[in-house]
C-alpha cells in the first residue's frame, strides 16, 4: 500500500503529464515532472528536464537539477558542468549552484569536497545528520535535496 505522501506524488505526476500533453509548449509541467522523477531516482527526470530546458532555455531554475540529473544518472560530469555553467550565466540562486557542486561531488565520491558545498546552505545541518546516518528518517524541510544526497549515499 502506497504512503500518502506517494499517493500525492502519483497523483501530481498524473496532473503534470496531463498539462504537459494540453500545451507541450509551456515548461513548467515539464521541470515540474523532472524533479519528481529526480525524486523518486528514475532517470525519466532527465527527458522533462532536457524537454523543459529546450522550451525555456532562459529558466534558471530547471539548469541545477539538470546538471544533478546528468551526474545522477548518467555520470555525466561534462554535461552536469556545462548545465551548471549556464545556471550561474543566468544568475540562478547560489543555494542552487552550491547544492548541485555539492551533489557532483557527492557522485564523483569526493565527500569532503561535497561537505565545502553543503555548508554554505541554509539546511546544512539536516544533510550532516542524513550524512550521519542516510537509513534515518528525520523531518526534513528540504525532501528533495535530502532524498537525493540519501538516495547517493545508499549507491
Amino acid at each position: 500500500m502506497k504512503s500518502f505522501d506517494e499517493y500525492k506524488i502519483e497523483q501530481a505526476k498524473l496532473a503534470y503529464k496531463k498539462a504537459f500533453e494540453l500545451n507541450n509548449y509551456y515548461s513548467d509541467p515539464a521541470l515540474r515532472l523532472g524533479v519528481l522523477y529526480l525524486y523518486e531516482s528514475s532517470k525519466l527526470s532527465i527527458y522533462y528536464l532536457e524537454d523543459s530546458y529546450r522550451l525555456h532555455p532562459m529558466n534558471y531554475n530547471i539548469l541545477p537539477y539538470l546538471s544533478i540529473s546528468y551526474a545522477y544518472f548518467k555520470n555525466n560530469f561534462e554535461k552536469a558542468k556545462y548545465y551548471l555553467q549556464k545556471a550561474e550565466e543566468l544568475n540562478a540562486y547560489k543555494d542552487d549552484i552550491s547544492f548541485a557542486k555539492g551533489v557532483i561531488e557527492l557522485k564523483r565520491g569526493n565527500m569532503q569536497n561535497a561537505r565545502l558545498y553543503f555548508e554554505k546552505l541554509p539546511f546544512y545541518s539536516d544533510i550532516e545528520r542524513v550524512i550521519d546516518n542516510p537509513d534515518k528518517e528525520f523531518q526534513k524541510r528540504y525532501s528533495l535535496q535530502i532524498q537525493i544526497i540519501k538516495n547517493l549515499l545508499r549507491h
